[in-house]
């Protein structure tokens, strides 16, 4: 009976034993076998249940992607999109990350890495990313023909006025500055595809539109304004008058509508001063004083500058030529005409 009884026992160990290890092979996946384990923000992946996930895990606010178990780290491309996984825990990054050769790339909240060739926002500031590489840009950057804009050099884009390289420069709200290239130095006026506009009543309120490129050199800016004095050709010559073509002009009429053209703006001279301001009625004497124009000596005359007479100013056209409001009406005349002497000469565009 004792050996019946140990018999019986034994038999249900091991049919124990049996269900025991089967159980444990269904629970262990082939190929769990060999996994070595890793830890990663203090969690350990790669060993139990979770050693064979592949994709991307949350463990602890913190994202993973997981290969067999194991986190990636380092730059890596999941589904088309780059991502970045820190080197020592493989945590998912994300913000401005600086590379080995000094540049910034940007990666979303979600992780992707931003692609270039366009302007992000990123918090309250916008930035221009390079094409092909997504690189963070800096300094100018000419986004279509007439569009350029500036980039400081944490990469925010530049609004309002601001010195750069010994020059000043605007840029509207969307960060494109109205001229790009050359300019006229700090102290002098200022050329600008901007036009000048006045908060006065019509018709004392009429600019010229600034006809000027972005990037326009000296030469077309002295271009754009002889063409414009040219479309006053017969307009009558009316005292202090300031106003479009066929409608009136003096000499220093003609020569405020000329280089608002140009998008300089001149500060005190304008139309409604002009007719308004006792001060202003004699604005070519004003002029041919004010330190904002270049001046130089009658022999070093070029296209484009302003020649001043006691009381008048006309525009030099080369070969001793000028074009000038003069009574009775816009015309061309020698700088010399009738034995007259010019008294100064001002350069508008340096």
């Amino acid at each position: 009976m004792r050996l019946q009884w140990l018999y019986k026992q034994t038999k249900r160990r091991t049919s124990a034993i049996v269900v025991f290890v089967v159980s444990l092979a269904l629970l262990i996946p082939m190929g769990l076998i060999g996994t070595v384990s890793v830890s990663a923000a203090g969690v350990t992946v790669g060993s139990g249940a979770t050693a064979a996930a592949t994709g991307w895990q949350k463990i602890g606010g913190d994202w993973f992607y997981l290969d067999q178990g194991v986190p990636l780290k380092g730059e890596q491309t999941i589904g088309g999109d780059s991502y970045y996984f820190t080197t020592d825990t493989g945590v998912r990054y994300s913000g401005w990350r600086k590379l080995s050769n000094g540049r910034y790339v940007f990666y979303g909240g979600d992780g992707k890495k931003y692609n270039g060739g366009k302007e992000v926002k990123i918090g309250s500031a916008w930035y221009y990313l390079e094409p092909k590489t997504g690189y963070r840009h800096t300094g100018w950057a000419r986004l279509s023909s007439q569009t350029y804009k500036y980039y400081a050099p944490d990469g925010r884009r530049l609004t309002s006025t601001h010195m750069i390289n010994g020059r000043r420069y605007w840029f509207d709200s969307t960060g494109a500055t109205d001229k790009y290239g050359w300019q006229n130095p700090p102290q002098y006026f200022q050329v600008s595809r901007r036009s000048v506009k006045f908060n006065r009543p019509a018709p004392w309120n009429y600019a010229t539109p600034s006809r000027l490129r972005v990037d326009a050199n000296r030469n077309e800016a002295v271009e754009v304004m002889i063409r414009r004095a040219y479309e006053y050709m017969g307009t009558p010559y009316i005292w202090n008058y300031a106003l479009a073509p066929g409608q009136g002009v003096d000499c220093a009429g003609l020569v405020m509508q000329s280089l608002y053209a140009t998008g300089m703006n001149l500060d005190g001279y304008n139309p409604y001063n002009h007719w308004y301001d006792p001060y202003h009625s004699h604005d070519a004497n004003n002029m041919a004083a004010d330190k904002r124009f270049q001046h130089v000596s009658l022999e070093a005359r070029k296209r484009g500058d302003l020649i001043f007479y006691t009381g008048h100013v006309a525009i030099y056209l080369g070969n001793n030529q000028v074009i000038e409001a003069y009574v009775p009406r816009v015309r061309v005349a020698n700088i010399f005409d009738g034995g007259r002497r010019p008294t100064a000469i001002a350069r508008p565009f340096v």
